[in-house]
């Protein structure tokens, strides 16, 4: 078993978050982990990705799809006002 097919049975079965987390660090294709990521809610994973891809518009638009007033949220934008990613673009 893959651990895509691993990470979609655990969510699948209401697993933890925490514990999905830990198998989508370990993904070595980033691309898949990412896409795993956003299927599963792991929404800092998601967003810690984005920024280590330095990718600010699909961090902006990943972030029209969170919940308002949410932790994600907050995180998701002092990313974007981060200086290492201003610097990029």
């Amino acid at each position: 078993m893959g651990l895509d097919t691993l990470v979609l049975t655990l969510q699948k079965h209401d697993s933890p978050k925490k514990i999905i987390l830990n198998f989508l660090i370990c993904m070595s294709d980033n691309e898949e982990a990412l896409e795993l990521g956003k299927r599963t809610q792991c929404h800092m994973f998601v967003i810690n990705k984005l920024v280590e891809n330095r990718d600010r518009n699909a961090l902006i638009k990943y972030g029209n799809h969170l919940p308002k007033d949410s932790e994600d949220l907050e995180h998701l934008n002092r990313a974007l006002q981060s200086v290492s990613l201003h610097k990029i673009f």
